[in-house]
């Protein structure tokens, strides 16, 4: 596959890439003492799973196409809810 036909998703790295930049975040924000405050009664790990979700569709990660992850307007419809 050429970098032209390569989705953004594998471009930036795939999943490793978007785990790691979802860590780098999460750790920026826990040190910043302007941002943590909102975030004191977050569950962290489920935050950094719905980040990943998040970003991997955004990005074009073909997997959650092709029904491996249902992805946010998978999850919203599944539960009732609208994503839009």
């Amino acid at each position: 596959m050429t970098t032209q036909t390569k989705s953004l998703y594998d471009r930036l790295g795939g999943g490793d890439a978007v785990n790691a930049l979802t860590e780098s975040w999460v750790a920026r924000v826990g040190g910043d003492d302007r941002a943590n405050g909102k975030f004191a009664r977050t569950d962290i790990e489920r935050l950094k799973k719905e980040i990943v979700d998040q970003l991997c569709e955004a990005v074009g990660d073909a997997r959650r196409d092709e029904g491996h992850g249902r992805g946010v307007r998978g999850r919203h419809a599944a539960s009732g809810g609208d994503a839009r």
